[in-house]
Formats: C-alpha cells, sequence, structure tokens
C-alpha cells in the first residue's frame, strides 16, 4: 500500500457514504497503478489554470479552478469548484463552509492541499481536534441512521407524490408565473445566468409580483436559467451578502440519489422537521429541487438542515447559497451557454396561486 492511497483511506473514513466509496476506488487504482481518467499527466496543467472571478463578500478577487479532490471522484467537469483567496486560504463549491464544520469538509479540503497546495501556494487548512472530530462523527452517524429510516419511510414514487400535489400549470411561461406567485409585491428576486455576478453580466434584477411579463421576457432572451431564493435590495448591483435582506424560499437537491429517495428527502423534511413545500422544479437532468419556505426559518434551524443535508451527501451549497432553477426556463448548456432539453418544470405544487 502506497503512503498516498493509504492516506486517501484515512481521509474518506469521516466522508459521507458516496464520496467514501469514490475516495475508496481512487486508492485501489493509485496502488493497482491505474490513473483516474482526470487526474492524468495531460489534466495536470488544469490546476494551475485558474480564472480570476470577483468576490462578492470582498469586493476584491478570487481565483477559481478544478478542484482536484473532486476530480479524483470523477467530479468538476465544468472546472469551477476550488475558490482561491489572496491570502492562500480555499474552498470548494461542493463543500462550502458550514455554521458547524462536517468531518467530511475537513477530509475533503485536506486532500486537496495534500495534491495541489504547495505547488500552488495554498495555506494549509487545520484538522480537526480530536475530541470535535469525534463528536461529529457520532453526529454524523446518528443522521446516517435517520436518514436510512427516512428513506423507508417515505420513498414514493413520483407519481404518486404528484396525486397530493396542487394543479400543476402546463406551460413554460404558466411554470414561469407560479414561481412569481410565491413572491410579495415589491419584494426584489433575481433571474440569471448561474455565474453571473455584477450587472455588467447578463443577470437582472426584477420584481417578479409587478414584473412578471418582462421576467418572461428576460427568461426567453436571456437565458437566465438560474434563480434565487433571496430577497435583495432595491437598488442591487451583485448578489453579495449586503444586499441580501431576507429568503422567500430555501432549495433542496440531492440528484445522487433515484427519484424515489429524493421524494422521500422533501417529505422527510416536511413532516417530521416542520418545513412547508412550495413547489419542486424538475432540472431535466438527474432530479429535482424542492422550495421550501424560508420566511420564518430561524437561522439556527437553517444551520441544523445544511449540517443534515450534508452528512447525507445532498447539495447544501445551493441550500445555504438559496442557488436553484429558474420555473419554466431552458437549462443551458454550461459550456457555451446555449439552451438544450425542455423548459424546467414544476411538478409538485404545494401552494395555490
Amino acid at each position: 500500500m502506497s503512503a498516498e492511497s493509504e492516506e486517501l483511506r484515512k481521509l474518506a473514513r469521516f466522508c459521507t457514504p458516496r464520496d467514501r466509496a469514490a475516495m475508496e476506488a481512487q486508492a485501489d487504482r493509485l496502488e493497482s497503478g491505474e490513473a483516474h481518467p482526470l487526474i492524468t499527466a495531460s489534466a495536470a496543467p488544469l490546476w494551475g489554470e485558474y480564472e480570476e472571478m470577483p468576490d462578492l463578500g470582498t469586493g476584491g478577487t478570487k481565483l477559481v479552478g478544478l478542484c482536484p479532490a473532486c476530480a479524483e471522484q470523477g467530479r468538476d467537469s465544468n472546472l469551477r469548484h476550488l475558490v482561491i483567496y489572496p491570502d492562500g486560504k480555499f474552498g470548494c463549491a461542493a463543500y462550502p463552509a458550514l455554521a458547524i464544520e462536517t468531518p467530511a469538509r475537513a477530509a475533503h479540503l485536506q486532500r486537496v492541499w495534500q495534491l495541489v497546495g504547495k505547488s500552488v501556494r495554498l495555506t494549509k487548512p487545520e484538522p480537526l481536534p480530536p475530541l470535535i472530530l469525534k463528536r461529529r462523527n457520532k453526529l454524523q452517524a446518528d443522521v446516517a441512521e435517520i436518514w436510512q429510516r427516512a428513506r423507508e419511510q417515505y420513498a414514493m414514487t413520483l407519481a404518486e407524490w404528484q396525486a397530493s400535489s396542487a394543479e400543476l400549470p402546463t406551460s413554460a411561461e404558466g411554470c414561469f408565473l407560479a414561481y412569481c406567485g410565491i413572491w410579495k409585491l415589491g419584494e426584489t428576486a433575481w433571474i440569471g445566468d448561474r455565474y453571473d455576478c455584477t450587472a455588467a453580466f447578463r443577470g437582472h434584477l426584477f420584481q417578479p409580483a409587478t414584473q412578471a411579463g418582462r421576467g418572461w421576457e428576460m427568461c426567453q432572451s436571456d437565458g437566465c436559467d438560474h434563480a434565487s431564493g433571496m430577497i435583495w435590495t432595491t437598488n442591487a448591483k451583485g448578489r453579495g451578502k449586503e444586499n441580501q435582506i431576507g429568503r422567500v424560499f430555501v432549495p433542496v437537491e440531492h440528484d445522487e440519489e433515484p427519484i424515489e429517495q429524493q421524494v422521500a428527502l422533501a417529505r422527510y423534511l416536511e413532516a417530521e422537521c416542520g418545513l412547508t413545500i412550495l413547489m419542486a422544479v424538475h432540472t431535466t437532468n438527474r432530479g429535482f429541487h424542492t422550495f421550501f419556505d424560508a420566511r420564518s426559518l430561524p437561522k439556527e434551524m437553517l444551520a441544523k438542515i445544511a449540517f443534515f443535508l450534508a452528512s447525507i451527501g445532498a447539495d447544501y451549497g445551493a441550500f445555504q447559497r438559496g442557488s436553484t432553477r429558474t420555473p419554466g426556463a431552458l437549462r443551458q448548456n454550461r459550456f457555451d451557454g446555449k439552451p438544450f432539453g425542455s423548459a424546467q418544470p414544476i411538478i409538485y405544487l404545494q401552494h395555490r396561486i
């Protein structure tokens, strides 16, 4: 057993089941001398090719590029997961920071540093202290047990779940107008491209309760296939925290699971965590995003749910940022920005317009 594969197996113990399996598979490849397709000599230069982007939190800049730890697991095909700040600190979009640090995130960042930390001058992350690590592992084990019970108790087919839905919109424009209906008069919402950061990009700010028609025109003409559950200041010029004044909804996504288990997650969060489903939007890919009402959710509850999602391998980054898919809009190709497939439909609707 090589030192690298041994270290990889140690880190894998602290990861979610999906990532643990991928890391152990990579350790097997290392021991057999077989490299992962994304970790090859031809791919190595990608680690040094970073794109400079605005840092919405500080007003400065940051570098964005391929995350080698994600690449080991066959992920980050759009080469944007790794974020490097001017002081050498870094993060991964697949493992955003939480109010409660998870062993999985700590292990992932340690792996990034092992792979490229010295070559790109990253600041070495501090490991979790042993006592805290032990407590967090116990928390993750408890969450895994809860999730296993929820999968068995709340799983059902999409058709069965839709039987309890309000009447669904039948057109793309109808889906967008239904989305506008969850906003209150005067609240400023955002739709745009996933990576739009400021007014200089294609993103737009609009008030869906009063400008639904204009918003639909933007969806069609500018390819605004992403939306946000955040409420923004009226004169906001970007999606920085200083422009956020509240939340309308939080999206939950777990498309690594079959549809029946995605339904189970939505039903569990509603039945046992006190959340209210507003709607669910299919991404026209592997799954759907469920929008939960966030107007009265306390921050403590948001932090607990984020930890739960992180522990089961769901996309807790989208949950924290409020980033989701625009109902009714055509999904855009991540490489050339051109639309493909059908409009992103609403597949479950709790409220009535």
